[in-house]
């Protein structure tokens, strides 16, 4: 190289076992990972399905839920390509009679904050139970304190 010439950090070269395994194939990780947000963003995607479970299972981090769909994408993409015909979405688990109760409970909460009233017919055999507060605590608005 010549006077003032700057060496490159990364040389384009093919992989050898030496190099980490994150620098073999940047472009294809991030088209991959690029595919996953979009796939975890599609209404009626058992993959949006997956993003969200692993995601709340993770403790509300996004990362490794990403990766994980990502993963499976790639394993959707090997299984898809040597069949002659298209991917069909897979419908997502059907839901118990827990997570019925509790979204029919949860929808109708919502709709009574919005104010709409609704009344049941149907019995609901999810009980809350009410939140306790601290000994000392109104329930009433917060009146500002005077410092003194």
């Amino acid at each position: 190289m010549g006077h003032g010439a700057v060496e490159p950090k990364t040389k384009l070269a093919r992989p050898t076992e030496e190099q980490p395994h994150d620098r073999r194939e940047p472009l294809a990780a991030r088209s991959v990972t690029q595919c996953a947000w979009a796939a975890a963003a599609t209404k009626n995607c058992f993959l949006r399905d997956t993003f969200w479970r692993l995601t709340s299972n993770s403790g509300g981090r996004k990362a490794p839920a990403i990766v994980a769909v990502a993963h499976v994408m790639l394993v959707l993409l090997y299984e898809v390509l040597p069949t002659p015909q298209a991917f069909q979405d897979r419908p997502g688990p059907p839901l118990n009679e827990k997570q019925k109760q509790r979204m029919i409970h949860h929808h109708i909460r919502r709709l009574g904050k919005l104010g709409i009233g609704v009344r049941c017919t149907a019995s609901l055999p999810i009980k809350t139970k009410p939140r306790s507060r601290p000994p000392g605590t109104s329930t009433g608005p917060h009146k500002p304190s005077t410092g003194k």
